[in-house]
């Protein structure tokens, strides 16, 4: 009987892990991201992001803003879902950066199991070397593995980006949590 009970806990534990569902893949910005020395990245890559969707003329022609924007909805999407300091965002908000996120990657023609690093390190790649004036570094940091547009394409898309309301909403949603009043993360990383 004991031995019994034994086999049944241990087959319900297998089972209650198979249920679990993994954090989601997570990726870091660039420690020079916002400028040299800016506290609160992840308080900066929010608003940025909030500022850059909710108005596509923002960005429009401006492939570098486009690729900064898209690495910090990728960044974004994984970085409050799975750091403690903002385990107080409820799962509406992290849940939509994640939808945001996946919205972002299909205009891009990023596939869904990319990892989140390989995308941001592209996208920062893409635009480090077009603040440079370096178009041959833009185009090879954009991976076709990855990037499956071609770097030519995912250049013109990121120069033009479209208006995406998961993106937008999601991180104007998370840019108004972090500026409620009492929270004690305003400027954490």
């Amino acid at each position: 009987m004991r031995a019994s009970f034994v086999l049944l806990a241990a087959v319900l534990q297998l089972a209650a892990c198979g249920a679990i569902t993994p954090p989601p893949d997570s990726s870091i910005l660039p420690a020079d991201a916002f400028g040299a020395g800016n506290a609160g990245g992840d308080v900066w890559a929010v608003n940025w992001a909030a500022w850059a969707f909710a108005d596509p003329s923002r960005t429009a022609g401006k492939p570098i803003d486009g690729a900064r924007m898209a690495a910090d909805m990728e960044y974004l999407g994984g970085a409050l879902a799975t750091n403690p300091s903002f385990a107080y965002l409820p799962l509406s908000i992290t849940s939509g950066l994640l939808a945001g996120r996946m919205e972002v990657r299909a205009v891009l023609g990023v596939p869904p199991q990319a990892r989140s690093q390989a995308v941001v390190d592209g996208l920062e790649g893409a635009a480090r070397a077009l603040v440079a004036g370096d178009q041959t570094a833009a185009r090879a940091a954009l991976d076709p593995g990855i990037f499956t547009l071609g770097p030519d394409e995912t250049l013109a898309r990121l120069a033009h980006l479209p208006y995406m309301p998961e993106a937008n909403s999601a991180t104007l949603r998370a840019s108004n949590a972090l500026l409620q009043p009492g929270n004690d993360c305003l400027f954490c990383d």
